[in-house]
């Protein structure tokens, strides 16, 4: 433990140069460790790919030689088919014995001919039991022994086209048992097709299709078998593997997507590759399948030595690298701090503009920063005295303030006086008022008044408004008594109601209407609702609206936002021929609720 800080204060007496380029030569392996695993990935898959199209290319040539194989099948199969003297021989039911027997010889005449070329392939016709050769058992069997089989069904439905028997143990008379793949065709009535009188059954041997697909097998863990469209093994070095189903629906689904292709997929807990190829004949695909990892094991050694080999030469590079960037960089920041240094200590902060050049960089930017954090304490420090005066104009003019409110009352009240003496009482009543709404509007200067003061003012002003147009508009209140003593900024409500009465109720034919005032506690909110039911707006004047944001509106909004901040709102609602609704929304802070 006592070796840490040795090591620490080591590497903090270092030079700041040397101590840069330890440290990005040991960040150096980094960027080499990432390039020799992404060189390994790469190598990896250019040998899995070649790998793959290898196999691809082998089992190519197995779909040839096997389709071949399938093709010549098929042409014997036409060649008994098209025989116009079979379906003549097997309607026969009703010959006699010798008859059926020279049918018979007439038969096998023609069957042995094929065979004669074909000895791996063995046929079977299945006939009219009432054909006295239909037990025979070696190339003549009864239609009826076909019945019980569990793919005659699918057989008939063929129709007369080819059926390909799946592999399936076999028994023989004359030939070795085994596993065979049959092909198997129907032959219908000519005079009545729906007459089976027939079934062609030529037989091949299963291993026959696996001496095929063995010869592509490159490495000892791949596996090589024919599968259907179902998954289902057809043929496979394990026998006893055949007729199961060895492949999941997402790998026959991936196989579904080309005819031929190779893919990588995982079995269990190992990742496999998936080579195949479609034989067009049938719904029958060659499958190999390899291990991923037995792919690059011949090639392990090699790429283990071109990665040592890479990650040395990387390494290297990278050294040379930033050697030479950070032995440049360092060079010149010295410089760069031994000239600031002199020029501080020789002429101060003015020979910094004078005569070190400004360039880019994080030491320059460094330098400018302490600059400018050196002009704004100068700039603060002329800025504060500047304040100090204007505190001073602000007193003097608050002073003068005072005293012009006392003659503005003064002149207001010798004006109420004169209009008493000619009995202008409605004159005097509209001088009160004013002098009043003067009064609580100017209220000492103070900008931030209760709920009840603000009341107060709004009816002082409503007064006034009702005796300039003749009690044209009614105004109802609905105050809560909880709100009363919760401060506001002074006059937010007069040039709401002002548009209302101006732009709202004087807009109508008749020039009167109705204004309610309502001021509620919701949720810690103060909500101030004032609702008219003038001539309203229509919603693309209210977009316009609150786009331009009227002066009062404005002046509104701008003074809610600095007492209350984001959480106040203004908002404004509006129907054509309905009237207007405009809310103040101010959070309130629980101790101003009574």
């Amino acid at each position: 433990m006592k070796l840490l800080p040795k090591l620490k204060a080591w590497i903090l007496n270092i030079e700041i140069r040397k101590r840069f380029i330890f440290f990005y030569v040991f960040l150096v392996f980094l960027p080499a460790c990432i390039g020799i695993i992404i060189y390994y990935q790469k190598i990896s898959e250019i040998t899995e790919e070649e790998f793959n199209e290898s196999i691809l290319q082998t089992i190519e040539q197995a779909e040839i030689n096997i389709t071949y194989r399938l093709e010549n099948i098929v042409n014997l199969s036409n060649i008994v088919a098209y025989n116009p003297n079979l379906y003549q021989l097997l309607t026969s039911t009703n010959s006699s014995s010798y008859e059926q027997w020279q049918d018979f010889r007439e038969l096998e005449k023609l069957i042995d001919g094929i065979t004669s070329t074909q000895k791996s392939n063995n046929f079977r016709l299945f006939v009219n039991p009432k054909l006295m050769y239909s037990r025979e058992q070696i190339h003549f069997f009864s239609l009826e022994e076909l019945h019980s089989l569990d793919w005659f069904n699918n057989m008939e439905r063929e129709r007369g086209n080819l059926f390909w028997k799946t592999t399936y143990f076999q028994e023989y008379i004359d030939r070795q048992d085994g596993y065979i793949i049959s092909c198997v065709r129907v032959l219908r009535n000519p005079k009545n097709y729906e007459e089976i009188i027939g079934v062609l059954l030529i037989d091949i041997y299963e291993k026959d299709f696996y001496n095929i697909i063995s010869n592509t097998i490159l490495s000892m863990e791949q596996q090589v078998y024919i599968v259907d469209n179902n998954g289902i093994i057809i043929s496979h070095s394990n026998k006893s593997l055949v007729g199961n189903t060895k492949l999941s629906s997402q790998i026959i689904h991936t196989m579904d997507k080309d005819t031929k292709g190779f893919f990588k997929e995982q079995v269990g807990d190992k990742s496999n590759h998936f080579i195949y190829k479609q034989i067009p004949l049938t719904n029958w695909s060659i499958v190999s399948e390899v291990p991923a990892g037995s792919i690059n094991k011949n090639s392990d050694t090699f790429n283990k030595i071109s990665g040592i080999v890479f990650l040395i030469g990387t390494i290297i590079f990278f050294i040379l690298i930033l050697f030479l960037g950070f032995a440049s960089s360092t060079h010149k920041t010295n410089q760069r701090i031994w000239e600031l240094t002199r020029i501080l200590n020789t002429e101060g902060l003015i020979g910094i503009d004078n005569k070190l050049d400004r360039k880019s960089g994080d030491l320059e930017e460094l330098e400018y920063n302490i600059k400018s954090i050196i002009q704004t304490v100068e700039l603060l420090t002329a800025k504060s005295y500047k304040a100090q005066l204007k505190e001073r104009e602000s007193s003097l003019r608050a002073l003068q303030a005072q005293i012009n409110p006392h003659f503005l009352y003064n002149t207001l009240d010798t004006i109420n006086w004169m209009a008493i003496k000619l009995n202008a009482k409605q004159i005097s009543r509209m001088i009160i008022l004013l002098s009043n709404y003067f009064r609580m509007s100017l209220n000492s200067g103070r900008d931030i008044i209760t709920i009840r003061e603000e009341v107060e003012l709004t009816k002082s002003y409503i007064n006034i408004q009702n005796i300039r147009f003749e009690n044209s508009f009614k105004v109802t209140y609905q105050i809560d008594d909880a709100v009363k003593n919760i401060e506001v900024p002074k006059l937010i409500m007069q040039p709401i109601i002002e548009n209302s009465i101006l732009h709202g109720i004087q807009g109508k034919k008749e020039k009167k209407g109705n204004i309610n005032i309502t001021v509620k506690l919701i949720n810690n909110m103060l909500v101030i609702k004032i609702m008219d039911d003038g001539i309203g707006m229509n919603q693309e004047v209210l977009n316009k609206l609150g786009k331009s944001n009227g002066y009062g509106l404005k002046n509104i909004k701008e003074r809610l936002k600095l007492f209350a901040g984001s959480d106040s709102k203004l908002e404004i609602d509006s129907n054509l021929g309905v009237g207007t609704v405009v809310t103040i929304i101010i959070s309130v802070n629980k101790n101003e609720v009574n």
